[in-house]
């Protein structure tokens, strides 16, 4: 039989991601717009139900742990993207700066010196940028006040 429906449009892919999905993803990642929803919404939708429904109801790691241990499995895999865009994940879930430096470092046995460097680098970016915007959103009301 032949297929002659249409590629699902991102606001008809949004549609088919569970409750408990949107949640959990809006959980981990606040007002995160995904350029993939847009240009590969069956696949955010196969992802999203997969990792942030299916996953987590098997599961019972708390979401801070659960966090954790994906960006360690991150740093193991070499994603070096994914695991900036994990990283605001970790610490909108309360991650804290040494736990995450304390990640990067245990895995220096495991992917090596060289291989664990790209990820301190990116570790030390995301943090500098993340207490700058924390250091402007709490000076703000004393910057509008001059």
């Amino acid at each position: 039989m032949e297929d002659n429906s249409q590629p699902k449009s991102a606001a008809q892919s949004a549609l088919s991601i569970s409750e408990a999905a949107h949640r959990n993803h809006e959980e981990w990642f606040p007002l995160h717009k995904s350029t993939l929803k847009i240009t590969d919404p069956d696949l955010i939708e196969i992802f999203d139900n997969f990792a942030f429904d299916e996953v987590i109801a098997h599961g019972r790691l708390d979401t801070k742990t659960r966090v954790i241990v994906t960006l360690a499995s991150i740093i193991g895999s070499q994603a070096l993207s994914e695991y900036k865009v994990m990283l605001a994940a970790a610490v909108s879930v309360g991650v804290t700066p040494v736990e995450v430096k304390e990640i990067v470092y245990q895995s220096v046995p495991y992917v090596g010196l060289a291989k664990a460097f790209d990820f301190v680098h990116a570790t030390n970016e995301f943090l500098v940028i993340a207490d700058c915007h924390y250091a402007i959103v709490a000076l703000g009301p004393a910057i509008r006040g001059h």
